[in-house]
């Protein structure tokens, strides 16, 4: 199977229409602060150049195993608050075989 992630495509907007987006700084926006976060703690090679895509703001595709490794990390990295963490995760979609 193979997933795609597009980073600008998350909406972080909750029910009372606040933008959680805003609450990452300037200097580390979301798709920085995931990409750093996932490249720092996964030890696998194979995700290296998917995490230097999202950091520029690129959208990246998955087979399985990297899906698997980056949904695990993601839910490890306890990302406050759970809609944010939620979004990461719904934004990975099926693309085909």
């Amino acid at each position: 199977m193979r997933y795609e992630f597009d980073v600008n495509k998350l909406d972080l907007v909750d029910l009372d229409g606040h933008d959680w987006r805003n609450g990452f700084p300037d200097d580390k926006p979301l798709n920085k602060h995931i990409a750093s976060s996932v490249y720092n703690q996964v030890r696998d090679v194979g995700l290296d150049d998917k995490c230097k895509a999202i950091y520029n703001g690129e959208k990246v595709e998955f087979d399985d195993r990297e899906k698997e490794l980056f949904e695990k990390t993601i839910k490890e990295l306890g990302i406050s608050p759970g809609l944010v963490e939620r979004r990461i995760l719904q934004q990975i979609v099926k693309i085909g075989e």
